[in-house]
């Protein structure tokens, strides 16, 4: 019997691709892989090549021209015109890099919020005065000055020094030349109109602190990132986690499918209501200026709010055609301001989600209308823009965050209805406060508790056992699968698919993502060392089992490391102490990760001191059923073959500091061939050679094949004795690539060659896995 059941055709028609949509790709294709090729080059080189390049552009539109529809050439012009263009940014940037101003006072404005990670706010700035005027710079100011917002001046002493090797890349892509310290500073505000609306903005951010009632905090931090654009305290909160494993991550960002989303979901339900075209195009107006004012017309919003706009006009206006061509003039024009936008994360996902929803949400759309129950076409029209805004951008965001989400579209369905209603409350509330201030406390305290409600019914979804699993997966190979997919389902646009069909696409596209995970990367007896940069995380697994140990404090190489094994579970979660290099990525590892048990020193339970306490906390939320356990000596973990034994602290010393580092002593059950010895390791976290005189002294440890430098090889962690003692053939050090410590030191690595033990880093091998074979061997590989 055949199938006659099918999906509902579109009732949009296919749209065009407009020329000038294809020569934008084209450009921005250029521009990015030689603004990021130019970074290896001399300035001299970068400017001949952009000349030759510029030459073959006009040559190649020319031949355009002659040619009428000759689109290959089109496209060519574009890849050498953007090429062109960002190599001669790429030229004036090795310029700025070259220049070196000297100290003394100087002025900054700083051209994005600044965030403070311990030691100071840090912020991208354009300086202003000096012989360093007109560079951009990464400022840090002292430790507990106040933060500086987007478009505030900084006044004070500084000092200039080169970008590190650590942060290169990252400062080449946001194009930054120098890194700046200053020794005090004084925050000024902006002159002239920029000053007044930068003063709504922080007037507004202050009201959503302020105002906000008690329990609702959550939400005050979601409504400063939706209204304002200020991350700082969303950022920095467990609520951002949440988002990013439910696949939510886009209606926190000021990008274009986040204002797209919710102006368009706003004018669908005014459609609904039979607004006048006048009101519709006078709200999304309003709408529109709004979320620019307080958001401080910094360049991303300006950028989000012009992309919301050719959203609007294909949705609303029915022009495809112009929209699509509207997108591709902004990139362009984006592309030309700034090429290094070519290369931006966000910049990426606001155009391509713009293009995404444009070019299929009338299609989705056609499929919707066609259900008979109109409360349900009203509510599935927001779930209909997040899917197409989707559709170029879903795979590049789980690789930028190294996961995936299972319930993305559970939580996209359970939400969707709900967002616009928030952002077009959240506005009104806040205009309404900031005009009429006695007002505010009611306004946007009802704000902020639907915000609240809100956040609760996003981390409920996150609370689903499995809701993401890690991924790892390189961001230009998922733009290219995306938009090949895009490309199949433009060409297949008026094809009547079989429900049959579809079940068997959906159904292979699971079995895909599920069954590399299904099967275990390695079924040997192993313990990797991750590469999560200035911090310790370590792998035991053996026999389906699997332990981390620590887990670092850089969350999505974290998340990315345990993509690339295949981590789905842990048995436990051991963290040696309470530093953030060894327990800081812990609540973020446990979105992506199920974790049965966190286990933890035992005197860690009665000590006061503040990282004892952040550790615990964190490991409450982290475990399943908050189950924490607490280890004491002889206390031993099983992970398959191997037997983890605790041999230190007797008990705590240094208010679980470095010196009461939980240390393991591991062995690998397996009875070798020739009746040699099991093969062992030693696990040290931040503990150093005091310490490990005093286990040996007790005869807590001797020889051991592996051994984990304590403290990442700092000058204390090892002296010629212990090392003798110790014996070991094999040494591991994680450490972050050119860490501001000089971690591992000279000292250490001469100690380690003393005594002929092969050093592995994972600042120069990356991830560096050691086999423990049956016959007491270990093997090691790297990368």
């Amino acid at each position: 019997m055949s199938d006659t059941s099918q999906l509902p055709t579109a009732s949009a028609p296919r749209p065009d691709v407009p020329p000038l949509l294809s020569f934008s790709l084209a450009l921005w294709l250029g521009a990015a892989l030689a603004y990021n090729g130019a970074q290896a080059a001399t300035a001299r080189s970068c400017f001949v090549v952009a000349i030759v390049s510029a030459v073959l552009c006009l040559v190649a539109l020319l031949i355009h021209w002659k040619a009428v529809r000759a689109l290959p050439m089109l496209l060519v012009a574009g890849l050498l015109g953007g090429a062109g263009w960002a190599l001669s940014c790429g030229g004036l940037l090795h310029g700025d890099e070259a220049r070196t101003p000297t100290g003394g006072t100087i002025e900054l404005r700083a051209i994005e919020d600044a965030r403070d990670f311990g030691f100071g706010p840090v912020f991208a700035a354009e300086v202003l005065t000096g012989d360093g005027a007109g560079l951009h710079v990464r400022a840090c100011l002292p430790e507990g000055a106040q933060t500086p917002l987007y478009g505030n001046r900084v006044v004070g002493d500084a000092s200039w020094s080169n970008v590190g090797e650590s942060g290169k890349d990252r400062a080449w892509s946001a194009g930054l030349s120098h890194d700046i310290k200053l020794s005090s500073c004084e925050i000024k505000q902006e002159q002239g109109v920029f000053s007044a609306i930068s003063t709504v903005r922080t007037r507004a951010i202050s009201m959503l602190n302020v105002q906000a009632e008690p329990g609702t905090e959550s939400g005050s931090a979601l409504l400063q990132a939706l209204l304002c654009g200020y991350r700082g305290n969303l950022s920095d909160s467990a609520l951002y986690d949440a988002f990013k494993t439910t696949g939510l991550a886009h209606l926190v960002a000021v990008s274009g499918a986040h204002l797209s989303i919710a102006s368009m979901a706003f004018g669908i339900v005014l459609r609904k209501l039979r607004t006048g075209r006048g009101v519709l195009i006078g709200a999304q107006v309003l709408f529109l200026a709004s979320f620019l004012v307080l958001t401080g017309c910094s360049p991303s919003s300006v950028r989000a709010a012009i992309m919301a706009g050719a959203s609007l006009l294909s949705f609303f206006a029915g022009k495809r055609h112009a929209s699509l061509a509207a997108v591709g003039l902004a990139v362009v024009a984006f592309i030309l301001l700034d090429a290094k936008n070519a290369v931006s994360v966000s910049f990426t996902l606001s155009a391509l989600s713009t293009a995404g929803i444009v070019m299929f949400a009338p299609l989705f759309s056609g499929w919707v209308d066609r259900v008979q129950f109109a409360p349900i076409r009203v509510a599935c029209g927001p779930v209909v823009i997040t899917l197409a805004s989707s559709v170029l951008t879903g795979a590049y965001s789980a690789a930028l965050f190294s996961q995936t989400s299972l319930v993305g579209p559970l939580a996209n369905v359970l939400t969707a209805p709900f967002f616009p209603v928030l952002c077009v409350g959240g506005y009104v509330s806040c205009a309404a406060g900031l005009a009429f201030p006695f007002t505010a406390h009611a306004c946007v305290g009802a704000a902020c508790v639907a915000a609240t409600w809100f956040n609760n019914l996003v981390q409920a979804c996150a609370a689903i056992p499995h809701a993401a699993i890690p991924i790892y997966a390189n961001p230009a190979v998922c733009l290219a699968v995306s938009g090949a997919f895009a490309a199949a389902l433009w060409m297949a646009w008026p094809t009547r698919v079989s429900a049959r069909t579809a079940s068997a696409l959906l159904a292979g596209a699971v079995v895909l993502c599920v069954v590399p995970w299904a099967v275990s990367a390695r079924c040997s007896d192993e313990v990797v060392m991750l590469d999560v940069g200035q911090g310790d995380a370590f792998l035991v697994r053996s026999k389906g089992s699997a332990v981390l140990i620590d887990t670092g404090t850089n969350d999505a190489m974290l998340r990315e490391a345990l993509a690339r094994h295949r981590v789905l579970s842990l048995d436990a979660v051991i963290i040696s102490h309470g530093d953030d290099d060894h327990m800081g990525s812990l609540e973020d590892v446990a979105n992506v990760v199920e974790i049965d048990n966190v286990l933890v020193a035992n005197d860690a339970f009665s000590c006061a001191c503040d990282s004892c306490e952040r550790l615990l906390h964190a490991a409450s939320l982290a475990a399943r059923d908050g189950s924490v356990l607490g280890l004491s000596p002889g206390d031993e973990i099983e992970v398959g073959n191997f037997s983890l034994s605790v041999i230190w602290p007797d008990s705590f010393s240094d208010e679980g500091g470095n010196a009461d580092s939980l240390c393991l002593l591991m062995t690998h059950n397996v009875s070798s061939t020739d009746a040699t010895r099991s093969a062992t390791m030693l696990f040290t976290g931040d503990a150093e050679a005091e310490q490990l005189e005093y286990m040996i002294d007790e005869e807590h440890i001797g020889n051991v094949d592996v051994l984990k430098v304590g403290h990442h090889g700092s000058r204390a962690s090892l002296t010629d004795e212990v090392a003798r003692e110790l014996s070991p053939n094999i040494a591991l050090i994680s450490v972050g690539e050119g860490n501001r410590y000089g971690h591992p030191a000279d000292e250490c690595l001469a100690i380690l060659d003393g005594v002929g033990a092969q050093v592995f880093r994972t600042d120069e091998q990356e991830d560096v896995s050691c086999t423990f074979e049956n016959d007491g061997t270990v093997r090691v590989q790297v990368g």
